[in-house]
């Protein structure tokens, strides 16, 4: 977002890239860690404060317990359950692990 602070558009993107996970190549599942994390985005973070301590908007595209999970649950769900991790090149593979690290993800 060139510096910008721009939340409605990261949680515009980060709605639709879970919706088309499943369409995504390898490197586009790379890619989208990486620039998630990047961003510290919530939708990557997953500390989603409830909507009334943001005048009734919950950040990261999602409500606190309803609603899709967050983008890195989902991508998690994508390469883990769906097996698409096998398919990261060891590149696209060292970029995935440090988005999931930045986020503290510890596998559990």
């Amino acid at each position: 977002t060139a510096g910008h602070e721009a939340p409605e558009l990261l949680d515009a993107i980060a709605r639709a890239a879970r919706q088309r996970l499943s369409e995504f190549t390898p490197q586009g599942l790379a890619t989208v860690s990486w620039a998630f994390a990047k961003s510290a985005h919530l939708a990557w973070r997953g500390a989603v404060p409830p909507a009334s301590a943001q005048g009734g908007r919950a950040q990261g595209g999602d409500a606190p317990s309803a609603g899709p999970p967050p983008l890195r649950a989902a991508l998690c769900a994508e390469l883990l359950v769906e097996g698409r991790a096998a398919a990261l090149n060891p590149a696209e593979l060292a970029i995935t692990l440090w988005a999931f690290a930045t986020a503290g993800h510890t596998g559990g």
